[in-house]
Order: C-alpha cells, then sequence, then structure tokens
C-alpha cells in the first residue's frame, strides 16, 4: 500500500494529498486485518466488481467483498476515483474517500 500512496502523491494537488493522508492515518487506528482495498477510477466500477466476484477468498473476506461490491454500485456516477477499504469488526466496516485524480485499478487483501 506505501508504493500505491507514493503513485497518489504524484497524482493528487497537495491539498487533497493532505486529505488522503489523514484519512489514511485514521484508517490505522480503526481497521482490523485482513483489509480489502480497492482503488478504482468510476469507468473501471464494472471491471472491479467482476475481479471481486471472480476472487476466491476465505469467508470473511468475501462478506468484505460483497459489501464492497455493493457500495462499488452505489457509488457509480461519481465524479474521482474512489478508493474504498473494508474490514470486518464483528460486523462488516467500510470506509471510503473520492478523490480528484484518476487512479488505476487496484484490488490488494
Amino acid at each position: 500500500m506505501i508504493t500505491y500512496l507514493s503513485f497518489m502523491k504524484d497524482v493528487l494537488p497537495p491539498k487533497e494529498w493532505y486529505k488522503v493522508n489523514r484519512f489514511v492515518n485514521e484508517l490505522k487506528t480503526a481497521y482490523v486485518p485482513p483489509v480489502v482495498s480497492v482503488y478504482t477510477p468510476p469507468r473501471e466500477i464494472d471491471r472491479v466488481i467482476r475481479i471481486l466476484e471472480e476472487t476466491e477468498r476465505a469467508p470473511e473476506v468475501e462478506e468484505v467483498e460483497t459489501a464492497i461490491e455493493r457500495e462499488l454500485d452505489s457509488l457509480r456516477g461519481s465524479v474521482g476515483s474512489i478508493c474504498m477499504f473494508g474490514w470486518r469488526a464483528g460486523e462488516v466496516v467500510l470506509k471510503h474517500l473520492i478523490t480528484s485524480g484518476d487512479v488505476p485499478p487496484v484490488y490488494v487483501v
């Protein structure tokens, strides 16, 4: 994730990078591993959902992926790239941020 965030630093304006950095620091204190991370521009949502559906994972990760699929579907038409993180802490927790920069699609567990 560090390498990807370094890439994003070159894509986003400084003020927005600060917002992303603050968001990631808040996640560090809240998440419970494993964390599913998805980064996608709006035009790639269908592709990312298909990848999530086709990838076989442990049941607790599958539940998070299903919630991410639904959330991505609801964010169709968003302007900007979607950075979404999900994990299970008793229930599925999703956090997302929409950035102005056009980031390439990435899926990480």
